[in-house]
């Protein structure tokens, strides 16, 4: 998915170029990312700076929101005041960041929102996955692992960001179909390792029991399952799987 993600991401600006190749002009292109925490973003990152290095007519500023709404806003405010001509941003969380997108698709700035969207439909392009789909397609492998009875604890992204409210949408009309199936816990993990981790170590605090572990991302599995052989703990479940998302 993360390949198919950068192909259409260069594509968009493979476009970009084209429209804009015959001008004398210099272009500035803002990428307001909400995290680099991950191996996946980074790749996507040097991957564009390795691509947008044959365009010397194409400037790309990066600025790293860190998990941050706040500072994310406040960096796509810099990147307006700093004349950008095109705006591609990974939004933190999908409402708080939608009014500051707004305002730059209003300005008449074209804005590629990449992987996680916002709660209008005021952008120019998206490239992403279908979150639902890969929620649902989780809850139909959960169901066969199980045999269509379990407990399941759920370990979701950030709260706020699309692919969290999507993909656990997508598990829960899934499993609805089997009665038996039951979540007993959706916690979050906010898409890292070390909250992943410290989920687990609570269930366990808790003596919670549950047959399944669905992560929304595979670092936080990690983390979890750091924690469950942390504790010896890992063989009273019935099976492990991650889903390799963002």
């Amino acid at each position: 998915m993360y390949n198919q993600i950068l192909r259409i991401l260069f594509l968009a600006l493979s476009l970009f170029v084209f429209f804009t190749s015959n001008s004398t002009e210099k272009y500035k292109i803002g990428f307001s990312q909400c995290t680099t925490g991950d191996i996946w973003r980074e790749t996507m990152l040097r991957e564009m700076q390795i691509e947008l290095a044959f365009y010397p007519k194409l400037e790309l500023i990066v600025k790293d929101a860190r998990d941050n709404n706040r500072k994310q806003i406040n960096d796509i405010e810099e990147f307006l005041k700093q004349d950008i001509d095109l705006l591609i941003v990974s939004p933190n969380e999908s409402e708080p960041l939608t009014p500051v997108v707004e305002k730059v698709y209003n300005a008449g700035i074209p804005v590629i929102i990449v992987d996680r969207k916002i709660t209008s439909d005021s952008f120019t392009a998206y490239v992403g996955g279908d979150n639902y789909e890969i929620g649902r397609e989780a809850g139909e492998y959960a169901a066969k692992l199980l045999k269509g009875k379990g407990r399941i604890l759920e370990i979701t992204g950030l709260p706020g960001s699309s692919p969290t409210i999507e993909r656990h949408r997508g598990f829960i009309e899934s499993i609805s179909k089997y009665p038996e199936l039951e979540i007993i816990a959706s916690r979050s993990g906010k898409w890292n390792w070390s909250n992943g981790k410290e989920v687990m170590e609570n269930m366990l605090i808790e003596n919670a029991s549950f047959d399944l572990v669905f992560a929304h991302n595979d670092f936080m599995a990690r983390g979890a399952f750091t924690a469950a052989t942390e504790q010896n703990a890992e063989k009273k479940f019935y099976n492990w799987r991650r889903m390799g998302i963002l």
